[in-house]
């Protein structure tokens, strides 16, 4: 069975052709400074809530950022190659992700001790705190797999709450809280009745989603679709913005 994540379908949609290039031919991938970052600021707070708040996020994150960066220097020594942003070189860029890192996980602490009193990681059925919890569905053919960063348990309201946790500037569609949403009914057998994103480069959380319209039919179909499309070797190229940020790009003959 096809097997696919929530970016997965997010590549698909944007631009199948670098789907196709990444999953199917298989091209070497460019390695970037804001993967690295993303991952150790994730893994750093993870730690963090994991040790029941106790670790030192300062090393967590800082052991974190450096095997990010030896896994990435082993896959591509060559960082003149690697995706950086505009009017920087690799080093400094990475050198900036390293430090604003840093500022995000201090500045999640904070926040979590100025706001415990709203709300708690949940617990799963083991008793552990509700952190990355993996989920594994069928959904339209395809074998759906992911993460769901956080699950909160709202003190106040009494209800669940899935949390997507981002360190860049981009917020995905609410889309990505509706699969969660169904993931968490399925894996756990809680209704979350909302989901929101907690943006650590602004130090702010998004208003609260509640929609319905991203259900467990919704995601079958949607999925289907792309089963349909990968079944039928429906690769379109789409040139543009996306191209600076794509990993395939070298590979690319339609590259912007």
């Amino acid at each position: 069975m096809m097997r696919a994540s929530f970016s997965q379908l997010g590549t698909f949609s944007q631009c199948s052709w670098s789907w196709k290039l990444a999953k199917v031919d298989r091209v070497p991938q460019l390695q970037a400074g804001w993967f690295i970052h993303g991952s150790a600021v994730h893994a750093a707070i993870e730690e963090w809530e994991l040790s029941g708040r106790t670790a030192s996020w300062v090393i967590s994150y800082t052991e974190a950022w450096d095997k990010e960066l030896a896994e990435a220097e082993a896959a591509d020594p060559d960082k003149s190659r690697w995706l950086r942003g505009p009017r920087s070189t690799t080093e400094s860029d990475l050198s900036r992700r390293f430090g604003q890192g840093m500022d995000q996980v201090g500045w999640y602490v904070d926040y979590v001790r100025a706001s415990e009193a709203d709300w708690e990681i949940a617990t799963m059925p083991d008793g552990s705190p509700a952190i990355e919890v993996g989920f594994d569905l069928e959904l339209g053919g395809v074998q759906v797999i992911g993460y769901i960063d956080q699950v909160l348990y709202m003190r106040q309201t009494g209800t669940y709450r899935v949390r997507d946790l981002k360190t860049g500037n981009r917020v995905k569609s609410s889309q990505q809280l509706g699969l969660y949403r169904v993931a968490l009914a399925e894996v756990l057998g809680l209704d979350a009745s909302e989901g929101d994103y907690l943006m650590l480069k602004d130090g702010t959380t998004t208003e609260p989603y509640r929609g319905q319209e991203f259900d467990r039919p919704y995601f079958e179909k949607t999925f289907a679709a792309m089963h349909r499309g990968v079944d039928g070797k429906v690769f379109i190229p789409n040139p543009g913005d996306g191209c600076f940020t794509c990993t395939s790009k070298l590979s690319c003959a339609y590259r912007a």
